[in-house]
């Protein structure tokens, strides 16, 4: 593994981060529940509650009007790296979306990033009852409940076009507890190079890949995406 100029500024970092006089940014880019009707011999779709996340009913199938997402979710980490000014976790999205658009993945995609103010993936993702598949590779977690038990079946190596990123910048910013509850996002919310932040490791199958150390704001890291 080669090692990364920036993780020797690692707890002296995030243990001073603390609260963050910056604006939070609020994810901006969900999923938007679908009025789902069922086809000729479908039965209309059932809100079954959690993240808006909705699909039509399609001929003798069953709809869905908003409610968490029947299928799973693909995810990449970003092949370009961001020194720690997002825009917050709003500009994040927008990054996260960017990428998955310019590879022609459809979908709508968030950023696995937290801030001060209590948002985050476990509050603010649609969380699957499906697998969770890399992009171009396999599968990372049978489901939501299997992606934040601490460990992960793959490392999150692959970009949006599916192509490995190997131990080139192998670190993405985020701010977050492998529980998916937010840890000491700092960068003032993402916001600024000041300070530090946490990040993970794009090698890691273990807590690590959602928290391995600090990082200076000044530096650049990745973003993982998922699928919403």
């Amino acid at each position: 593994m080669t090692t990364v100029s920036h993780l020797t500024i690692a707890f002296a970092l995030f243990l001073g981060c603390g609260d963050s006089s910056g604006t939070a940014g609020a994810g901006a880019i969900g999923g938007q529940g679908g009025a789902g009707g069922g086809g000729a011999g479908g039965t209309a779709g059932q809100n079954t509650g959690g993240a808006p996340q909705g699909g039509d009913g399609g001929a003798g199938s069953t709809g869905g009007a908003g409610g968490a997402p029947t299928l799973g979710g693909r995810v990449f980490v970003t092949s370009a790296t961001y020194d720690g000014v997002l825009g917050g976790i709003a500009g994040a999205d927008q990054r996260c979306q960017m990428h998955a658009d310019a590879a022609g993945l459809g979908g709508t995609f968030r950023a696995w990033l937290s801030d001060t103010q209590g948002n985050g993936p476990l509050t603010t993702f649609a969380q699957s009852a499906e697998p969770y598949e890399l992009v171009g590779g396999d599968e990372i977690a049978a489901n939501w409940a299997d992606l934040i038990d601490g460990s992960i079946a793959t490392p999150i190596n692959r970009d949006e076009t599916g192509t490995p990123v190997g131990d080139v910048t192998p670190v993405a910013w985020t701010g977050t507890q492998a529980s998916g509850m937010p840890g000491s996002p700092c960068c003032d919310d993402w916001s600024s190079t000041a300070s530090g932040a946490w990040h993970g490791s794009t090698m890691a199958i273990d807590a690590m890949w959602s928290f391995q150390s600090g990082l200076g704001c000044t530096s650049v890291a990745r973003l993982y995406c998922f699928e919403q």
